[in-house]
């Protein structure tokens, strides 16, 4: 009963909309209350006025109201008063328009006349801010800025602005836009188009200087932008009426998905083809006109005349001494002089609506004059900010400017990462995908995301005052993924470790061939260097590093798979061993003993021969490098130059395991079973641990921990500063692998499984067994696992079987 009943009321709020829609609009009626004074103080010859559908003919000190039109005759003019201290006079054979005159009560006047035919010469009052004076003709605008000047324009002729003083504004006019609101205009990118360049067409007439249009081109446009707009408006309003419909069914829909948690399949309204054929049809007129030509900062349609005649100037001239005349004789109210109790309210945000004793008299700066000791209550509100409000008395003569500070609502950002996902704020749908609310501030906000096939999300939020929060929603698919998401064949063994990288996954066969695959398996690049290769990769800059077995060293290029340089070493990097890069310098031992510094470029800049062949990766740290040789020792050298300047004797060589540094401490294992923690400074043991079996194993530190795989079947985990064991995992095969790790779990690779384990305790997370052994350690990019198997395959599995959308 309860949905039904929610369903009747939104569907008779989508008939009331759309009945509202099929009704005509009009201006508010309110305005009239701050209609601004209107009257005709003089006039000679036949002068006429039309109220309503009336003419009649004008009588001297005779009342104006909006609407009115004057015609004047041969030889007949008359003068006009607006307001306190605005003048026009309507010269011979002409036909004005009052359209609009409004004084609002902080005393902003807005006031727009329209000249069809004739001239008119106009001497306003000094324009305040918020003041508005425009003329208009068929097609022109002209603007006030505080000026005295003559428009005139004949049909067929000429429209001419004359400023005899001041400056005016000067725009090109398209009465079909006029009568087009701006929600129609912005559907249309035609119209929208077309709007622009009548916007752009516009000038600034300085004092002493003249501009015209061409009537009978600008007309002749006119006629044709109104013949093809008209229609096409028509279809527009079809188009909206069609979306308000369906965002109300929308709506009710939602109401169900609420009630029912679950979510509606989106279905979006497109454009009908006859909108679509109109738009181009539109497009295609309008790219002949005259108005569409206007390129950078020149105007096409308004032409600048540098002098005015002489006969403006003394048209100008006549109507000051009018105006004279009519204030000596008192026919026009006398502007008063003297203190003024004043209060003037800005706002910094613009679009305020401003209401003094709960009435609205104006936007952004307001500007009154009340009663001296009147109680005033002062509000000012805002989109997007809490309402200002403050009461003010005024003595007589203050004049107080009243500086408003306006707080930014907390504003609430939700970002779904699904199409089509329904969010709800405080269990009230809010919108689809993307959305931002202003919810109170200082209050629990419960946020809830629904999508069909993944779980409900959930979370509260509490927002501070002018606190702007983005909350990026994770989405859980319902269904769990399976463990292994793909395996590709590479065509011999991996032997060594995949090596992420942005969006590749580089793999080095045992054959010597080279792939660059995505992060979904599929193949980018293969590039055959013809020799075994048992090295590991190492990517920089874009740049992949290897070293083959007859010692040719490579650089390729990560996205091409083409070979920057080549260059030739003594012996070769075996045993998974790798190249170890710091800012633009590469550094690596070879099988036959020999040290090497080379640049990025492949340029060789040092080389040391430590005459034992070294079988696992160099260490670099602060200036120095560390190489564990087959004769036991480990060498401290100098980066720069290559020379020793420390070594350490271990109990046995070192294979694999390379050395790792934490701070000042160097841990590394032997193929006695040992494993070493030994000083950086001086090269002295700090502490010794002896495993089951041989370590082959290149220790991880992390959370102050060492952890590394034996020979013996066990994962070890010790305390980095004494060599305690923590614990250890049996795996009953030999861990050669590495660990590594995402920050939350420890990968380790044996025998055909991987395992995923708590760092403090080595609880299994979980295990995924292949049919084929795993050779070697596990390379992590997100979620995905990567490692190679003996059978020439490239296998990744997840670590999360969640799928979760971000």
């Amino acid at each position: 009963m309860k949905k039904y009943s929610k369903t009747v009321v939104l569907f008779f709020a989508l008939v009331g909309l759309v009945l509202t829609g099929c009704k005509g609009g009009g201006k508010d009626q309110a305005a009239s209350d701050f209609m601004n004074d209107a009257k005709l103080v003089f006039s000679i010859g036949d002068v006429q006025v039309k109220t309503g559908e009336i003419w009649n003919a004008a009588q001297q000190q005779m009342k104006l109201v909006q609407g009115n039109e004057i015609k004047t005759g041969a030889k007949a003019q008359c003068n006009i008063a607006i307001g306190t201290d605005s003048f026009i006079t309507v010269k011979e054979s002409s036909h004005l328009v009052i359209e609009e005159i409004i004084k609002n009560a902080s005393g902003t006047e807005n006031n727009s006349l329209e000249l069809k035919v004739g001239r008119t010469i106009v001497n306003p009052k000094k324009l305040l801010k918020g003041d508005s004076f425009r003329i208009k003709t068929p097609t022109a605008v002209a603007a006030v800025r505080g000026t005295k000047f003559v428009v005139e324009s004949q049909p067929g002729e000429q429209m001419k602005v004359a400023v005899v003083d001041g400056k005016v504004e000067l725009s090109r006019r398209v009465p079909a836009l006029d009568r087009v609101d701006d929600e129609v205009i912005a559907k249309s990118e035609a119209l929208t188009m077309l709007k622009e360049k009548v916007d752009e067409e516009t000038i600034v007439i300085d004092a002493n200087s003249s501009a015209f249009i061409d009537n009978k081109k600008a007309e002749a446009e006119n006629i044709v932008i109104n013949d093809i707009v008209a229609e096409h408006v028509e279809t527009i309003k079809e188009e909206l009426a069609k979306e308000k419909i369906a965002e109300k069914k929308e709506e009710m829909k939602e109401v169900q998905v609420a009630d029912n948690q679950k979510a509606p399949e989106d279905k979006k309204e497109e454009k009908s083809k006859k909108f679509l054929k109109q738009e181009k049809d539109i497009t295609t007129a309008l790219a002949s006109l005259d108005i569409m030509k206007k390129e950078k900062e020149e105007v096409v349609q308004i032409k600048i005349q540098e002098k005015i005649e002489t006969r403006y100037v003394e048209e100008v001239k006549e109507l000051d001494k009018a105006i004279d005349q009519a204030r000596e004789q008192k026919l026009v109210e006398q502007k008063k002089e003297g203190a003024v109790t004043q209060l003037t309210i800005n706002s910094p945000v613009k679009k305020s609506s401003i209401y003094v004793n709960s009435k609205f008299i104006g936007y952004d700066t307001a500007v009154l004059k009340p009663m001296p000791g009147a109680s005033l209550t002062v509000e000012v509100m805002a989109p997007g900010f809490g309402s200002y409000k403050d009461e003010v008395t005024l003595k007589e003569g203050e004049n107080r400017v009243l500086d408003v500070q306006l707080m930014e609502k907390a504003k609430l950002t939700i970002i779904s990462p699904v199409s089509n996902s329904s969010i709800y704020v405080n269990s009230k749908f809010v919108g689809k995908d993307r959305v931002t609310v202003q919810p109170g501030a200082g209050k629990k906000i419960e946020i809830q995301v629904v999508s069909r096939g993944f779980k409900k999300y959930t979370a509260e939020v509490v927002l501070n005052t002018g606190e702007s929060k983005e909350i990026k929603v994770e989405l859980e698919q319902e269904k769990l993924l399976d463990r292994l998401n793909w395996s590709q064949n590479v065509g011999s063994q991996v032997l060594v470790d995949p090596i992420a990288y942005g969006n590749y996954l580089l793999v080095v066969a045992g054959d010597g061939s080279v792939v660059a695959m995505n992060r979904e398996g599929a193949r980018i690049w293969k590039a055959n260097l013809k020799r075994g290769i048992e090295s590991t990769p190492v990517i920089h800059e874009g740049n992949a590093y290897v070293v083959a077995n007859n010692g040719d060293f490579y650089s390729i290029r990560i996205t091409t798979g083409q070979i920057s340089w080549k260059n030739k070493m003594f012996g070769a990097l075996l045993f998974g061993s790798k190249p170890v890069i710091e800012k633009d310098t590469i550094f690596l031992a070879t099988s036959f003993g020999r040290v090497y510094a080379f640049s990025t470029a492949g340029k060789e800049l040092w080389h040391t021969d430590l005459e034992n062949g070294v079988y696992s990766s160099v260490a670099y740290n602060n200036g120095k490098l560390y190489v564990g040789a087959e004769d036991h020792y480990i060498y401290a050298m100098d980066a720069k130059k290559g020379n020793v300047q420390w070594k350490f004797k271990t109990d046995s060589r070192m294979v694999s395991s390379s050395p790792m540094i934490s701070g000042k401490t160097l841990f590394v294992g032997c193929y006695s079973g040992s494993f070493y923690a030994i000083d950086t400074d001086k090269g002295n043991e700090k502490w010794k641990f002896k495993s089951g079996d041989s370590i082959f194993s290149t220790p991880l530190i992390s959370g102050g921990m060492v952890f590394f795989g034996s020979n013996d079947g066990n994962l070890y985990a010790l305390s980095a500063d004494g060599g305690k064991m923590m614990w250890k995992l049996e795996t009953g095969s030999k861990v050669k692998s590495s660990p590594s790790t995402n920050g939350e779990f420890l990968f380790i690779t044996s025998g055909n499984q991987i395992y995923a384990l708590n760092m403090k305790n080595g609880g299994i997370q979980w295990t995924h067994r292949f049919d084929r052994s795993v050779k070697t350690s596990a390379g992590i990019k997100g979620n995905d696992i990567f490692v190679g198997l003996d059978s020439g395959e490239v296998a990744s599995v997840r670590n999360s079987l969640k799928a979760v959308y971000r």
